[in-house]
């Protein structure tokens, strides 16, 4: 059989850079928020008065984000994000919880580099304040969720999928007897980022591999070469001489 030097050693290069070379992988992040609702607390029931609520904005639908990168030759970073504010009133003598339900939904493939991943991040935050216009008192509440995945620098761990759930809690209590006036804002922030691969190099066993396919050959080159120079020889297998026909 002959062999083509050349082509042999494109073959072998080619299947060193194909196992060296990283699968295509996939970030997704995705945040909703929703089951937005107030629950109000009479911290007075014999007042005679009922605790109500007033909002501006009466849209209590969800909220949903979402980021998604494919990596390839190019860095990429995508991020989506959304916000809800309304300013709202509520009765004297009356603690208001707000309340959210927060679903984070995060996966990233692994690759051979740390250069992709993504985050996710969920605020909410209210203030109110109440008493006389000179000596009013403003209270404040915020809850916080976030999350990441990729790669760790410093653990060196590679997190490839988070999920996770939280019930989000507010409590603005005015024990006054003056009515309150506040605001509420949830911000949902995602992003997701896959930065261009290294020019991947061929590991250890491809390399080492493909030196004993080299050497192998360049020795049976050299083996038909001597050969060619006695053109009356026999060769009858391993182990066995030459032999020179009378």
């Amino acid at each position: 059989m002959t062999i083509h030097l050349p082509g042999f050693i494109a073959s072998l290069l080619a299947c060193a850079c194909l196992s060296a070379a990283p699968a295509a992988a996939q970030v997704n992040v995705d945040v909703t928020a929703s089951n937005l609702h107030f629950i109000l607390f009479d911290l007075a029931p014999d007042d005679g008065e009922t605790p109500w609520l007033r909002l501006s904005n009466d849209n209590l639908s969800p909220l949903s984000v979402s980021s998604s990168v494919t990596p390839s030759g190019s860095d990429q970073y995508v991020q989506d994000h959304d916000d809800r504010r309304s300013t709202f009133e509520f009765s004297a003598n009356t603690r208001l919880a707000l309340v959210l339900d927060v679903r984070t939904d995060m996966q990233a493939l692994p690759l051979l580099t740390r250069e992709q991943g993504g985050w996710a991040v969920t605020s909410f935050r209210a203030e109110a304040s109440w008493g006389p216009p000179e000596n009013s008192l403003t209270h404040y509440d915020a809850w916080t969720v976030d999350g990441d995945i990729g790669l760790y620098p410093l653990s060196n761990a590679y997190t490839t999928r988070l999920n996770r759930e939280d019930r989000m809690w507010l409590t603005l209590e005015n024990d006054s007897v003056y009515s309150a006036r506040g605001e509420f804002e949830i911000n949902l922030g995602t992003a997701s980022y896959s930065n261009a691969l290294p020019v991947p190099e061929a590991p250890a066993p491809a390399m080492l591999a493909l030196g004993i396919g080299l050497l192998g050959l360049l020795k049976r080159r050299r083996a038909g070469a001597r050969l060619a120079a006695w053109p009356n020889a026999h060769h009858f297998g391993p182990g066995k001489f030459f032999k020179l026909k009378p």
